[in-house]
């Protein structure tokens, strides 16, 4: 079981090249609950860092705990972490909700109808709930990523760029529901290259510099 004081979050001594490239270097941090923003130009190693956190891929030197587990041995954890990444994986023939409701069905939540209704809620798209996601706008789009990674109640947030294409109302309903997220005791680690939208959510801030 997990001692109650290991932090959320810890990187020992990581580094990580893919060839000759080296996308980070010797990083080490620990994270516990709250918001934690990642901040760094393109390139500077963020969404490696994001792909270690949530066990896609895996240090060449150096090691990750994530909720105090290695996440190669122990897949279980995977339920207890939520992950809206850059790529866009959405299906486009299905609805917001039924879109949801199979992230949440996948991740073994028990009612996943009524978690999927609760999470589109939370990102303010409880209105186009039952719209095919072929028609959502981009910034549509980037909230429908958000409730997929809250529907299962995660204890840890990897949130890729989720500001990215929103309109201002929309990144301000998002940054408050963050900062939400980050006062309920979950751990959030928010990406991004925009500073100032990081010190909204973020008390802290993790800068890469090329790896570092």
């Amino acid at each position: 079981e997990r001692g109650v004081t290991e932090p959320a979050l810890v990187f020992d001594g990581v580094s990580r090249w893919y060839g000759d490239t080296v996308a980070l270097a010797d990083v080490s941090f620990a994270l516990g609950p709250g918001v934690t923003g990642l901040l760094g130009h393109n390139g500077a190693g963020k969404s490696t860092a994001l792909k270690l956190c949530a066990g896609f891929t895996t240090p060449s030197t150096g090691s990750v705990r994530v909720l105090g587990t290695d996440l190669a041995r122990s897949p279980e954890a995977y339920r207890r972490i939520g992950i809206a990444h850059d790529r866009d994986a959405l299906w486009p023939f299905l609805t917001a909700r039924a879109m949801v409701a199979l992230c949440a069905r996948l991740r073994g939540v028990p009612d996943p109808d009524a978690a999927a209704a609760r999470a589109l809620d939370q990102v303010g798209l409880a209105d186009v709930a039952d719209r095919r996601l072929r028609g959502f706008s981009h910034g549509m789009r980037q909230r429908v990523k958000l409730a997929q990674a809250l529907v299962h109640d995660p204890e840890l947030l990897l949130l890729d760029e989720p500001l990215n294409g929103l309109d201002p109302a929309q990144r301000r309903h998002i940054v408050d529901l963050i900062v939400r997220l980050g006062d309920e005791g979950r751990t959030v680690v928010v990406s991004s290259h925009v500073l100032h939208e990081v010190e909204r959510m973020a008390p802290r801030v993790l800068v890469l510099v090329n790896g570092h």
